[in-house]
């Protein structure tokens, strides 16, 4: 009869207990009795020690002696160790193996060299053995004892420390045993205790899990029966279910990168400051008369790296943004389609016809309306999507850009005749960090078009079959909000040997500003955080002042805020998210001008005299 789970389980973790139980018994049994044991014996070789020195008992073994001092030495011995704990007999042994004294006088001047433990306290180590009487040179003690404890004590020469002889000492083992006993007798009570209060808990919990699986699974069962009967009920409904799930798709695609670029947020800060420290460095060592020609390109290498780094950065930030900072201007997507053909010319064309490979790239379509955008995220989004079809395409291929008027927007699609996107690609393709390049691919491409399509208030979609080829839908809304951008206004030359007081929490940030500042003639004065800024301000008079935006107490724009209602000055914002800053935020919170990390040196000197310049009046923000 085949038993319930339960049961099985409660039959089978018992036994594993006991087992358990006994092993950790038998375990911690020999380990106790293997210290206890050496414990007493060592006990025992250090006081015989004792007492043969206290008595100087240990010219027995280096003079020559008669039959009466040996007789009177070995009285004298008996004397002392028979009056000792437990030890009922004592006996000498030369370094021969022959007994020099014994109680027992037949056994004087016999040699027994057979005799292991003897032959290993005489190679200087303590030798214990318990049992029962059964060598010859016992016959005397045999007959009292039935069992003692022969412990082989090693005696060594104060001088030379070489082994004299060996003291063999008899002890009735009872206490030691006794001990022993009681150890065992309270390891095994706790292993079987603990093993049995082991069970106790486990069986409970077991019985508990296994009721929660049975109730799963009727529960899955009820759950597969009603699922078909929903989906049979349902059918009807799949055309209008499928919009809802695109509509899903894009809200979630949305909370996606919203969480996402909430932790791009604090790592692009940290990442920036390295940056900013990494490039503000080398562009100092770079303007260092007579450099070294080889440190020179050393650091250039450097400066790139962090430059490409900052760009990286920034590629992050784009599509966790949900809006476009800039001011929009009035944009022809046409040109836009030509711009990114020409950026990516050099692929399709050179390195194509070097490698035999042919593409077609067309561009079609008439005149449609302008619509109001920023020209550069526009050109980096159909650049992005024009490199995706190249890609698809490794042997070839035809890549057409349309733009056509379809009622109130402007409809833009780029097909390319590529190996094509698998269902599961499709669904994750505009996802951050997805991609199916292998090592080489970052998966920000189509991710950076998503959100530059979702700032511009358009719609993007993909229709991709494998084998077919892939097109991109973008519907851009017709507006008339764009604007031309103005020139900016000539500035005047700026001041020399200005006091700027420089507020950030990183301190490599503040000296590699402090070098930037003075090596221009101005004084540059450092503080840790917002409240000592504050407090450095009121104490000295300084030109201008520039401060982080995220420090722990108080944030730039508290600081910017505080300084601007004392006095009129230029207060600059250092960030590494100047481009996600609402320009009206800016100029309500009396921020005059916006610094980027990781900063070139030549950014910093314009941005800082032209504010020098205007004298507290606001230049241009970015």
């Amino acid at each position: 009869m085949k038993l319930p789970v339960v049961t099985r389980f409660a039959i089978l973790s018992f036994l594993c207990v006991v087992a358990l139980a006994l092993v950790m018994g038998l375990a911690l049994s020999s380990l106790l009795t293997r210290a206890v044991s050496e414990w007493e014996w060592e006990n025992t070789a250090a006081l015989a020690r004792r007492e043969v020195e206290v008595a100087g008992l240990d010219a027995f073994f280096t003079a020559p002696q008669g039959p009466e001092a040996r007789e009177r030495w070995g009285k004298e011995l008996s004397r002392r160790f028979t009056g000792l704990p437990e030890v009922v007999r004592v006996k000498v042994w030369d370094r021969q193996a022959t007994v020099l004294w014994s109680d027992q006088a037949q056994l004087i001047g016999k040699r027994f060299p057979d005799n292991q433990e003897l032959r290993a306290a005489l190679a200087g180590k303590v030798a214990v053995q318990i049992k029962k009487l059964t060598k010859p040179e016992h016959a005397y003690e045999r007959e009292a004892f039935p069992v003692l404890a022969e412990v082989y004590v090693p005696l060594f020469s104060k001088k030379s420390g070489e082994v004299l002889g060996v003291l063999e000492v008899y002890k009735i083992p009872a206490r030691l045993f006794a001990t022993v006993r009681w150890g065992r007798t309270v390891i095994w009570t706790i292993s079987l205790a603990g093993g049995l209060a082991l069970y106790l808990v486990l069986l409970p919990l077991v019985r508990q899990v296994y009721g929660r699986e049975v109730q799963e699974e009727t529960l899955r069962a009820y759950a597969g029966r009603l699922e078909q009967e929903v989906t049979e009920r349902t059918r009807e409904l799949q055309a209008a279910l499928k919009v809802v799930e695109e509509s899903q798709q894009r809200v979630v695609q949305g909370e996606r990168l919203s969480a996402f670029g909430q932790l791009a947020s604090g790592v692009a800060h940290d990442f920036n400051n390295l940056l900013a420290v990494i490039l503000g460095r080398a562009q100092l060592l770079l303007r260092q008369q007579e450099i070294d020609p080889t440190l020179a390109r050393q650091l250039r290498v450097i400066e790139q790296a962090a430059l490409d780094g900052g760009q990286t950065i920034r590629r992050i930030q784009e599509f966790t943004r949900t809006r476009s900072p800039r001011r929009h201007v009035q944009v022809d997507l046409p040109q836009i389609l030509r711009d990114a053909r020409e950026f990516t010319r050099p692929r399709w064309e050179n390195e194509a016809l070097a490698s035999g490979i042919a593409y077609d790239i067309r561009i079609e379509g008439g005149p449609v309306p302008l619509i109001a955008g920023d020209p550069a995220e526009l050109r980096e989004a159909f650049t992005n999507l024009l490199l995706n079809a190249l890609e698809a395409m490794p042997q070839g291929g035809q890549v057409r850009l349309t733009a056509a008027r379809d009622g109130g927007q402007v409809r833009v699609t780029v097909q390319d005749t590529g190996r094509g996107m698998s269902e599961e690609v499709r669904e994750k393709a505009f996802e951050p960090f997805f991609t199916t390049k292998g090592p080489q691919g970052n998966g920000l491409g189509l991710s950076v078009v998503w959100g530059v399509v979702q700032r511009h208030d358009g719609e993007i979609t993909l229709d991709s079959e494998e084998g077919k080829g892939t097109t991109f839908t973008l519907d851009f809304p017709i507006r008339g909000e764009a604007v031309k951008p103005e020139a900016p206004a000539a500035r005047p030359a700026p001041p020399r040997g200005a006091k700027i007081l420089i507020i950030d929490d990183e301190p490599e940030v503040r000296a590699v500003l402090r070098d930037f500042l003075e090596a221009q003639g101005h004084t540059a004065v450092e503080a840790a955080d917002g409240p000592a800024g504050v407090a450095r301000f009121e104490a000295e008079r300084f030109d201008l002042v520039l401060t982080d935006l995220s420090m722990p107490g108080m944030s730039g724009w508290e600081v910017a805020a505080t300084l601007k209602s004392r006095v009129q000055l230029p207060v600059g914002l250092i960030t590494g998210w100047s481009d996600q800053l609402d320009p009206a935020k800016l100029a309500a919170k009396q921020v005059d001008f916006v610094l980027t990390k990781p900063f070139q040196l030549d950014e910093v000197f314009r941005c800082v005299a032209e504010a020098l310049a205007f004298g507290g009046e606001p230049p241009a923000l970015p």
